[in-house]
C-alpha cells in the first residue's frame, strides 16, 4: 500500500502545495490514523490544484483518504510507534515553521494500493 502525504499552506485563499513527505509503510500509516480516529475523514473541498491533479490521474483505486490539521501532528506523533515518531515531528516542525510565518497548513493524505 502507498501512502501519499502533502503538506498545503494558505497562499491568500488558494491552498498550495509546500512538500511532499515521504512514509516508512503506508500500512502503518493507514492503522495510525484510524486508531486515532482522523482516517477516513474525507478531503475537504478546497484541496490544491495539485492535490486535485495527483487525484485525477492515479490510475489505481485511492482509498483512505484524510486530511489532518498541524496540531494533529503532535499527539499523531506521540501514539506511533518509535520507528515513525520521528518522522511525524519532523513533519509537525515544518508545518509549524509556516503557521509560524502566517500561513495555515494542513496535510493532505490518501493511499493507493
Amino acid at each position: 500500500m502507498l501512502a501519499f502525504v502533502i503538506c498545503e499552506a494558505l497562499e491568500g485563499r488558494t491552498w498550495q502545495v509546500e512538500a511532499r513527505f515521504f512514509v516508512r509503510s503506508g500500512r502503518d500509516l493507514r492503522a495510525l490514523l484510524t486508531a486515532a480516529g482522523v482516517g477516513d475523514r474525507g478531503h475537504l473541498p478546497d484541496v490544491s490544484v495539485t492535490v486535485r491533479g495527483d487525484l485525477l490521474m492515479e490510475d489505481r483505486p485511492v482509498s483512505g483518504r484524510t486530511f489532518l490539521a498541524a496540531a494533529e501532528l503532535a499527539g499523531l506523533a506521540d501514539q506511533a510507534p518509535p520507528e515513525d515518531q520521528a518522522r511525524l515531528r519532523a513533519w509537525h516542525a515544518f508545518t509549524r515553521g509556516l503557521e509560524d510565518g502566517g500561513r495555515a497548513t494542513r496535510l493532505i493524505v490518501w493511499f493507493v494500493g
